[in-house]
């Protein structure tokens, strides 16, 4: 269940506060460890950029976690935005609806 007042936590912040400080792992070392760069690192930790599911296969093996862990919270946290904080393009097509007719079968 999605949170109603605030977004879930991002994986990139699950990801600096549950496991790098923890464990002393920088950003430059993680980056080392997931082979890509530190600026992918730093952009995944600050809710700049989305965790993949590759990325999230690779942070599930390192920690011995699984993936479906990571791409849960992913997923959890693109609902939340899809639904509390819908683009206009997403505001737009749900207009259109109305003009459709639409008969569900139940």
């Amino acid at each position: 269940m999605l949170p109603k007042y605030r977004p879930p936590t991002h994986p990139g912040e699950m990801l600096l506060k549950e496991f790098m400080e923890p464990y002393g792992i920088t950003q430059r070392r993680m980056a080392e460890l997931l082979e890509v760069t530190f600026k992918h690192v730093n952009e995944l930790v600050h809710g700049k950029t989305s965790m993949s599911v590759e990325i999230s296969n690779r942070v599930a093996n390192l920690f011995n976690l699984p993936v479906e862990m990571w791409v849960g919270f992913q997923a959890d946290w693109d609902a939340w935005h899809a639904k509390y904080k819908p683009s206009r393009i997403a505001k737009a097509c749900a207009k259109k609806r109305k003009s459709l007719k639409l008969r569900f079968v139940g």
